[in-house]
């Protein structure tokens, strides 16, 4: 599978537009998330950007499942002069993956509860920078698929 770059603007498009969130899934995994040119290319994010989204997941997690969440094992990755980001993360709710575009300050994420349930919660969030270091302030969309 060859690598096309330009997909990623097709993905940064879907993500913001497309209602229907298992087909944008598909689609990176399909030209990303299963690609391993892509995945070779991708260098550690920077413990900033870690930091910014992993209590994002925590509260993602939390409206998707009804209780507290824990984030272990956050491993995510930055796709160098993209400003996009990716990476999965061990929960104690299930398995999560999210991407982001920091250039439009918008992500995706998604949580598997258990494997060969069929069930995924997604959701869409978008950030927006604050002055205050210490608040957060997200909107998120989720659908979930059975």
């Amino acid at each position: 599978m060859d690598l096309d770059l330009q997909k990623l603007g097709e993905l940064r498009e879907k993500m913001q537009t497309e209602e229907d969130f298992g087909a944008i899934w598909k689609f990176f995994f399909d030209h990303f998330g299963e690609n391993p040119e892509f995945m070779a290319m991708g260098e550690r994010a920077d413990e900033t950007m870690h930091s910014f989204l992993e209590p994002i997941l925590e509260s993602i997690c939390k409206q998707a499942v009804s209780r507290e969440v824990m984030v272990a094992q956050f491993i995510l990755t930055e796709a160098p002069g993209q400003k996009f980001y990716h990476g999965p993360c061990l929960t104690d709710a299930g398995i999560a993956v999210v991407f982001y575009f920091d250039d439009v300050k918008t992500g995706m994420f998604s949580l598997t509860p258990s494997l060969g349930s069929g069930l995924i919660h997604y959701a869409r969030f978008s950030t927006i920078p604050v002055t205050d270091k210490h608040s957060v302030l997200m909107q998120s969309k989720s659908n979930t698929s059975h």
